[in-house]
């Protein structure tokens, strides 16, 4: 009897322990979590790459990023910190392009991360007019960000290593004897390696 009683209680401990053990494995379910092994495989990805300033920093705010390519996305949003994601990379997208104002930088995909980092100087150059003739201005005064350059006979202008903009948009000054002074603001999507610049004459 009493070796009955002892089999008894172990096969009331076992099946006591087993039932211990089902609740525990069921407990992550009923409380809507996951073990911590899935959690691992579950993580965000890395970020695909980062946009930086010139020293290394985030980007100013209202940077824009665009992936280049057949098909790929225009645009892209970029996190405060300069990162973005694109997990899986769309098929198409051949590079990245990074642009501030006239600030451009750009890179390939396919690397891992991708880093783009915008210059610290920038270049205006193009051609100043008449508004009327479409003929050459020559030597009128070309002022944008603190420097100044004069066009030549074909009218042409070139300042080279503007510091980086505060601003998406840049102010452009244009004087010429004869002529109405003209100030323009150029935007971010506006080029600023070939500007056309018309003056009237007052």
């Amino acid at each position: 009897m009493a070796r009955m009683l002892r089999g008894t209680r172990r096969t009331v401990l076992l099946l006591a322990a087993f039932c211990l053990l089902l609740v525990i494995s069921l407990i992550p379910s009923l409380l809507g979590t996951r073990p911590l092994e899935e959690d691992a495989g579950r993580r965000p990805p890395p970020p695909t790459g980062f946009v930086r300033s010139a020293g290394g920093g985030p980007p100013p705010p209202g940077t824009r990023l665009r992936a280049l390519g057949p098909g790929a996305p225009r645009e892209i949003r970029l996190a405060p910190d300069g990162s973005f994601r694109l997990d899986p990379l769309p098929e198409g997208v051949t590079e990245f392009e990074a642009s501030f104002g006239p600030l451009r930088a750009r890179a390939e995909a396919g690397r891992s991360p991708v880093v783009l980092e915008l210059p610290g100087v920038f270049t205006l150059a193009g051609r100043v007019v008449d508004g009327e003739t479409r003929e050459a201005v020559a030597d009128a005064e070309v002022a944008c960000q603190g420097r100044v350059a004069r066009t030549d006979e074909r009218g042409r202008f070139r300042l080279e290593g503007l510091p980086a903009p505060e601003r998406e948009r840049i102010t452009v000054e244009v004087r010429a004897r004869g002529y109405r002074d003209l100030r323009i603001l150029r935007g971010r999507d506006a080029p600023f390696d070939d500007v056309f610049l018309k003056l009237f004459r007052r």
